[in-house]
């Protein structure tokens, strides 16, 4: 499943949201529930209250009543109605890079940024932080010299408006059989 997965919104039913995900709001919470009419089902405002980037679902449930199924049937329905996407949780080893829609970022988002981060430039904070291709948060924080609070809170900002995607890497280790390492440590031994 690429990043991009759970964006859209036909095809939210067929794919399946795993324990290790998490939920990147592209509105803030606030705004979501004043959308929300007055008698929507409790479980849709405390799935919200509880819902956080830096953890997984199976986290967020651990410290929560919600079971994960309750959670992954509002969240379904927080994808459907275009309030956020489904990503990997945002952790110091999550690798990024800029994406495309970096060379092009709309004025109101640049005025958005610099409204929230304190006068800061959208461009060139994204540049200094990305610009050498695919980088952990970890690297970022030692170059940077920043808080991670507040790179968190950056790279959030990056994600919500498609800047920045996630590089999810998997490693795939393919293991002998049982009977392919006893040949090997017998041809091995045979040969001394």
């Amino acid at each position: 499943m690429s990043l991009n997965q759970l964006r859209d919104r036909d095809s939210i039913e067929q794919k399946a949201i795993l324990p290790n995900q998490t939920l990147l709001l592209t509105r803030s919470k606030r705004s979501i529930l004043q959308v929300l009419p007055n008698d929507a089902t409790p479980l849709l405002k405390s799935c919200l209250r509880m819902l956080n980037p830096l953890l997984s679902f199976e986290q967020m449930c651990a410290q929560d009543t919600l079971t994960f199924e309750e959670v992954v049937k509002v969240v379904k329905h927080f994808v459907f109605w275009g309030f956020g996407r489904v990503i990997y949780p945002i952790k110091t080893t999550s690798v990024f890079r800029i994406t495309k829609n970096a060379a092009n970022i709309d004025q109101p988002i640049v005025e958005k940024f610099a409204a929230k981060f304190g006068g800061q430039s959208l461009t060139k904070t994204i540049s200094y932080l990305f610009s050498n291709g695919p980088t952990s948060l970890a690297e970022v924080s030692l170059t940077a010299k920043r808080p991670m609070q507040e790179l968190y809170r950056k790279v959030i900002f990056f994600l919500k408006f498609d800047l920045l995607a996630d590089m999810k890497t998997h490693l795939c280790l393919r293991l002998q059989s049982a009977a392919e390492d006893i040949d090997a440590l017998q041809r091995s031994i045979l040969s001394k």
